[in-house]
């Protein structure tokens, strides 16, 4: 405000007196007019901000990997605890909670594998513990219940066609 117009932001300010009520009602304006202004110009220098940075930010490693999706994929992880057995399945839940939080894992339709014998326990869903986990793989394997897409019918041949043929 004051480099657009300074007279007026200078004369405000030397001549505000609460006994006058015009000098104080410029003053509430001018205040005003400051604090929208500042408003204005944080607000598009965040969206500048955000623009310039995009979508690369993530809050910590764990959501960044494990939070990776791919259209007609699901995360698929190997989570190898400290007893050397392994759960793999379909991700299903994780914390990203950094600080005193556990990093618990959930992981759906287990199946358990612990020296060279693998077998499912039967349960939909397991919980890691956090304090069980020594490594996670994960990889963004084909959903196998995706919709499959269909030959358009301008591709496929017409029934009468290919009874003629």
């Amino acid at each position: 405000m004051i480099l657009i117009c300074p007279a007026f932001v200078a004369e405000t300010l030397r001549h505000t007196s609460l006994h006058e009520p015009a000098y104080l009602r410029r003053s509430v304006g001018l205040l005003a007019l400051v604090g929208v202004l500042a408003l204005l110009l944080a607000w598009a220098g965040a969206a500048l901000t955000n623009r310039l940075r995009g979508d690369s930010f993530a809050p910590n490693v764990w959501h960044a990997t494990l939070g990776q999706r791919r259209k007609g994929h699901l995360p698929y992880v190997i989570v190898e605890l400290e007893d050397d057995r392994r759960v793999e399945g379909v991700l299903h839940a994780y914390t990203t909670i950094d600080g005193d939080h556990p990093r618990d894992i959930a992981v759906m339709n287990p199946k358990v594998t612990a020296g060279g014998e693998a077998w499912e326990p039967g349960a939909d869903f397991v919980i890691i513990n956090a304090d069980r986990i020594r490594k996670i793989w994960m990889s963004l394997a084909p959903d196998p219940g995706a919709p499959t897409r269909r030959p358009s019918a301008a591709v496929a041949p017409s029934s009468a066609a290919a009874e003629r043929a």
